[in-house]
């Protein structure tokens, strides 16, 4: 049988970055849902989501690749 080590580990909600962040909102009962800020559909505008401020609408990469790139550049502080 093998042994798993954790050695770190880190995320991107949309509570922001961190596992403080979402921790914190969870405990004050905060919710992430909300009505699109971004949506440039009129059909979207009424979908409640999860919506993160760490991602920039104005960047030609992917909002997945701009959450990957934040749990690459380290960890939040």
């Amino acid at each position: 049988m093998s042994s798993v080590v954790i050695t770190a580990f880190d995320m991107v909600t949309a509570y922001g970055h961190g596992v403080a962040p979402c921790w914190n909102a969870l405990l004050d009962n905060r919710t992430a849902i909300g009505l699109p800020q971004r949506a440039s559909q009129p059909r979207f505008q009424t979908i409640p989501v999860a919506q993160s401020a760490l991602l920039d609408a104005a960047c030609s990469d992917t909002a997945v690749w701009q959450m990957c790139r934040t749990l690459l550049e380290g960890p939040a502080l």
